[in-house]
């Protein structure tokens, strides 16, 4: 009976036992199959919080740089119009500048009297085909400048056709260079040579003023030495003068050719000095002449030539 008591309480206690342990390690499992959903589930949120970040970072990243390139086009648009705006008004004022002083050496031409009709018609007529062409490139420089593109960088370029229309002004059209001072020079001949004839109307009476007072027996030498001067002197100016003209004539502008531009530079200078020349030479007559004339009316011989002091060249700078 005990014995068989036993068996029965061994036997239970085992069963008890083995549920026992089957329910631990159920448990376990249960346990270790929560943790393993547990961690999967947090690193799986993790993954997504993270690419969810990665994502916003990633789209304002590009809209950031969508905006910055935005700008820089705004920005570079904005510098080109105003870069137009400043050759639009620099190239109207230069050419307005060379119009301007083109119709002032107009009217001069216009005035020269020891240039023939021919040579004045000449003159004038390549003149004014000067300003009609700055006229046309004035016009030209404004309509580039309104359809002149912007936004890409070559839109302003040296070869761009505002630029080239600007660099013309310069390169092609020499008017502050070369055709102003020809014209300069060619004005300044032509009021010095009007002087030398009336310098020569001048002497011929003084000549008679002395003469007469030699004839009556005054010392004239010192007068007839200065009257000698004065047409020496007036002699001189015209060929200084015929020297600036000639060596001036036939100068054509350089439109960029550095060897041309450096002959034309040599010859104003050397016209320049010749007109130079001249308008000393007329100061020391004019005082020659105002010496003969105080002389012969100290000899009681009386002079009714006058000298004037606006006998004198203008010069040229």
């Amino acid at each position: 009976m005990n014995i068989k008591n036993n068996i029965i309480k061994y036997s239970a206690g085992t069963i008890t036992a083995t549920l026992l342990a089957a329910s631990i390690a159920v448990a376990s499992a249960s346990a270790q199959i929560s943790a393993s959903a547990g961690v999967s589930a947090t690193v799986k949120t993790g993954i997504i919080k993270a690419n969810i970040s990665s994502g916003v970072s990633a789209s304002a990243s590009t809209s950031m740089k969508r905006e910055s390139s935005t700008t820089r086009q705004q920005m570079l648009e904005q510098r080109q119009d105003q870069d137009i705006g400043k050759i639009d008004k620099r190239s109207n004022a230069e050419i307005t500048a060379r119009i301007a002083s083109l119709n002032n050496l107009l009217t001069r031409v216009n005035a020269m009297v020891k240039i023939s009709a021919s040579e004045k018609t000449t003159i004038s007529t390549e003149v004014q085909n000067l300003i009609s062409e700055l006229t046309t490139l004035q016009e030209k420089i404004q309509v580039d400048a309104s359809s002149t593109p912007t936004g890409a960088r070559g839109d302003l370029s040296s070869s761009s056709p505002l630029r080239m229309d600007m660099q013309s002004i310069t390169k092609d059209y020499r008017v502050y260079v070369l055709v102003i001072p020809q014209l300069e020079i060619l004005a300044a001949a032509d009021r010095a040579q009007t002087i030398v004839t009336s310098m020569a109307t001048l002497s011929a009476k003084l000549q008679t003023r002395i003469t007469a007072a030699q004839s009556a027996g005054k010392n004239v030498a010192s007068l007839q030495a200065s009257l000698s001067d004065l047409n020496a002197k007036m002699a001189d100016v015209q060929t200084q003068t015929t020297a600036a003209v000639n060596v001036t004539a036939s100068l054509t502008p350089d439109n960029g050719d550095a060897t041309i531009a450096t002959s034309n530079a040599a010859a104003l200078k050397t016209a320049r000095a010749d007109i130079q020349t001249a308008n000393s030479d007329i100061k020391a007559a004019t005082e020659d002449a105002k010496s003969i004339v105080k002389g012969v009316e100290a000899l009681g011989g009386g002079v009714s030539a006058s000298v004037s002091a606006s006998t004198s060249a203008s010069s040229v700078q």
